[in-house]
Formats: structure tokens, C-alpha cells, sequence
């Protein structure tokens, strides 16, 4: 039993050493593995330095040429908004000088139309002042005839 226990021992012993080593060759395998993939990766980013130069001269062409557009986009729109506030202006100025012209000739039709009443109802007083005097003459020759009429009639 003893030999045996010092052969089982042995075997473990033997066992644990094994799975040291081979835990020790996985650590140093995946260091080197590690190690290698950082060299490859850092080969890769100084051979793609010009690669990406480029790529950030692409865009930096691409976001000038979008801001010079835009740049341009609004000058053109600011000069649209002048012609068309130029143009609002002269037709607010046109609208404001005929509705002026239209006041003058309303003022001078009512100035006329007063000017006319004026006359048609001095015509109108005058022709009542002759009514009246032509009825107060014809009233009192009605008179001075009933007053003969009466006299004659006392008279005889």
C-alpha cells in the first residue's frame, strides 16, 4: 500500500507538473500571440499613416467644399431677399401712391359734388324767393281785385 501511495504520489506529482508546464506554455503562447498581434497592428497603422492622411484630406476637401456651397447658398438667398424686398417696396410705394391718387380724386369729386349742391340749392332758394314773391303778388292782386269787387259792390 505504502508503494503504492508513493506511486499514486509520484503519479500526481507528476500530473501537477504536467498541468504547470502546460499552463505555463498557454500563458507564454498567448503572451506571444499578444505581443505579435501588437506588432502587427502597429506595422499596419505606420504602413496605413498615408492612407489615412489621404482620408482626412478627402474630408477636410469635402467639408471646405460643403461649407463654400453653403457660404454661397446664403449670399444667393440674401441677394434673392433684397431683390424681393426691393421689389415688395416698389409695389407697396406704387399701391400707396395710386390709393393716394385715388384719395385726391375722391376729395376733388366731393369738393365738386359740395360745390354743386351749393349752387342747385342757392338756385333752389332763389326760385322759392321768387315763388313767394310771385305768391305774395298774387295774393295781394287777388286782394286789391276782392277789395274793388267789395267796393263796387258797397258802392252801387
Amino acid at each position: 500500500i505504502q508503494l503504492s501511495k508513493k506511486l499514486d504520489e509520484k503519479e500526481n506529482k507528476k500530473i501537477y507538473m504536467r498541468e504547470k508546464v502546460n499552463k505555463i506554455l498557454r500563458e507564454r503562447e498567448e503572451e506571444r500571440r499578444l505581443y505579435v498581434k501588437e506588432m502587427l497592428d502597429k506595422q499596419w497603422r505606420l504602413s496605413c499613416d498615408m492612407a489615412r492622411t489621404l482620408d482626412s484630406k478627402a474630408l477636410e476637401d469635402f467639408v471646405i467644399s460643403q461649407r463654400k456651397s453653403q457660404m454661397e447658398e446664403k449670399r444667393e438667398k440674401v441677394e434673392q431677399d433684397k431683390i424681393e424686398e426691393i421689389s415688395y417696396l416698389g409695389k407697396m410705394q406704387e399701391r400707396v401712391f395710386f390709393l393716394e391718387e385715388q384719395e385726391k380724386i375722391r376729395e376733388k369729386n366731393r369738393v365738386e359734388n359740395e360745390k354743386l349742391l351749393r349752387e342747385n340749392l342757392s338756385l333752389q332758394v332763389k326760385a322759392n324767393a321768387e315763388k313767394r314773391i310771385q305768391l305774395e303778388q298774387r295774393i295781394a292782386e287777388e286782394d286789391r281785385k276782392e277789395l274793388e269787387e267789395l267796393k263796387c259792390l258797397i258802392f252801387e
